[in-house]
């Protein structure tokens, strides 16, 4: 067993002095910490002591677990070991599926069909050319008043 202890459920009020008084009761404290928000120095309600022996650790828990501290039935526990942080290459995520890693294949594939090949596009063809108009003779207009002879036959 080691020598950290968890202590849970505080009052958002506990100062450190309220902390080590209450723990002397078990043994020789030799640190406590209270953990706060980063950003606003708020108190998060949880803090870490260190007694001096695994023995006084032990009577610690034993003793001032489920016991008020202003007010609020406090929790001591055994300090689990903090999570190894994570690499620089990985990108921590809240909730869901961890990152990929560039080069693994998707789980789902969205599967769609190639587009269809190409036909290679053909030079324009020419319009046919006009045909030639066949020329027609050329035939008088008749003058009015006059009749066309008819050819002797």
């Amino acid at each position: 067993m080691g020598k950290k202890l968890f202590v849970g459920n505080l009052s958002y009020e506990v100062t450190l002095k309220d902390l080590q008084e209450f723990f002397s009761q078990a043994g020789q404290v030799t640190s406590a910490r209270v953990m706060c928000e980063q950003d606003t120095g708020k108190p998060k309600g949880f803090a870490f002591v260190e007694m001096g022996s695994d023995d006084e650790a032990r009577k610690a828990i034993s003793v001032l677990n489920n016991q008020k501290l202003q007010g609020r039935n406090v929790s001591v526990k055994e300090a689990m070991p903090p999570k190894p942080k994570a690499r620089p290459d990985e990108v921590a995520t809240r909730g869901g599926p961890p990152p990929r890693k560039i080069g693994t294949p998707t789980r789902f594939k969205r599967t769609v069909a190639p587009p269809p090949p190409r036909k290679p596009e053909a030079a324009p063809t020419p319009a046919p050319a006009p045909a030639p108009e066949a020329e027609a003779p050329v035939v008088p207009a008749p003058e009015a008043g006059k009749q066309e002879e008819a050819p002797p036959a």
